[in-house]
């Protein structure tokens, strides 16, 4: 089992973040996204900050620490104990070939998993990929 601490403070850029994670897990991506309220209920708009945010911009409140983030974690818990730990609201995303989607289907699995099955469907870059190899629901 693989383990790394990330230390996160207010000046942390979401692309220094994002770098990191991409750094352990290269066929993941995270986003850092804005929650809206709407009818009392927490639901997420389709904002996601610039990559040069930084972290005490995204949560006004946030208190520098640290969080350790494990292979064996599953995306649906990494996710959370963002939320909880920082008040960062983060969506995990997985590669597919040249796209990044949302994994809502697969967030038990683990951060392994997700980004093992994102190796395994994406192409190298010097394998050209055809529309019609493109596997149905990546």
């Amino acid at each position: 089992m693989n383990a790394t601490k990330f230390h996160i403070n207010s000046c942390c850029t979401v692309k220094e973040i994002q770098d990191r994670f991409t750094d352990i897990f290269p066929f993941l991506r995270i986003n850092f996204l804005t929650p809206v309220s709407v009818d009392r209920k927490s639901t997420w708009q389709n904002s996601i900050f610039s990559p040069d945010s930084k972290m005490g911009d995204i949560n006004k409140n946030l208190i520098d620490g640290e969080f350790e983030i494990s292979d064996m974690m599953s995306v649906s818990d990494f996710e959370n104990k963002l939320k909880s730990q920082f008040g960062l609201n983060v969506q995990v995303y997985r590669k597919c070939g040249n796209l990044w989607l949302e994994p809502t289907m697969t967030n038990s699995y683990t951060l392994k998993a997700q980004n093992d099955h994102g190796e395994a469907i994406s192409p190298s870059i010097e394998t050209p990929i055809y529309f019609k190899q493109v596997p149905f629901g990546c």
